[in-house]
């Protein structure tokens, strides 16, 4: 893989109705249908036909996104349940103040261990998943790869890309994702792996 475009779902129904989202399975709002649309247009402008693979997490919130790009770029999407975003487990489906009263109890230690809410994931537990799943992804051999994915799955696949493991720098190292947002990486001609693009939303003024 020689180029990866990471792109976060649009607006969904729980970013505007302030529900705690991760494994729900959420439709895209008017606005994240524009916004998806928008990314889309952008994307074949600079893809220029050029051939890529297109992966997406398989909730529904990425797959609407994935489905209005692939309509506007002529091709297929492949869904990988491993690209979800992190599980908030009991917490799913709930306000952000309803979350709240159930989350668990901080104490201190490793952050990559601990689990916010009852039946969710760490950190930990995500990065591996999302780790796993570039991996495969990255042995089909596709030159350039669209992922369409969340904005936590986003921030373990750009550390994953540029070879970030050490605990230290997982848990400190975080990128702010806003909705169908754009992100670039790139590997130069020294084999040197680069983000060209964090977060871009240019396209969508």
């Amino acid at each position: 893989m020689k180029k990866m475009i990471i792109v976060r779902h649009g607006q969904s129904e729980h970013n505007l109705l302030g529900i705690v989202g991760g494994w729900g399975d959420y439709s895209l709002t008017e606005i994240g249908k524009k916004q998806a649309t928008l990314t889309g247009q952008y994307l074949k402008k600079i893809l220029n036909n050029q051939e890529c693979a297109i992966y997406c997490s398989d909730l529904r919130r990425t797959q609407q996104t994935a489905q209005i790009i692939c309509d506007i770029l002529g091709s297929n999407y492949s869904c990988v349940e491993g690209l979800r975003e992190l599980s908030n487990g009991d917490a799913n489906g709930l306000t952000k103040d309803e979350a709240r009263k159930i989350r668990n109890h901080w104490s201190e230690g490793n952050a990559l261990e601990h689990i916010h809410y009852p039946n969710g994931e760490s950190w930990r537990m995500m990065n591996i998943r999302i780790c796993e799943c570039m991996e495969k992804i990255n042995s089909y051999e596709a030159e350039t790869v669209i992922v369409i994915t969340h904005a936590n799955s986003t921030i373990a696949i750009i550390n994953w890309w540029l070879g970030i493991k050490e605990d230290d720098l997982i848990e400190k190292i975080m990128y702010k994702m806003d909705p169908s947002s754009i992100t670039v990486l790139s590997v130069d001609s020294d084999k040197c792996k680069s983000i060209i693009k964090l977060n871009d939303t240019s396209h969508l003024i």
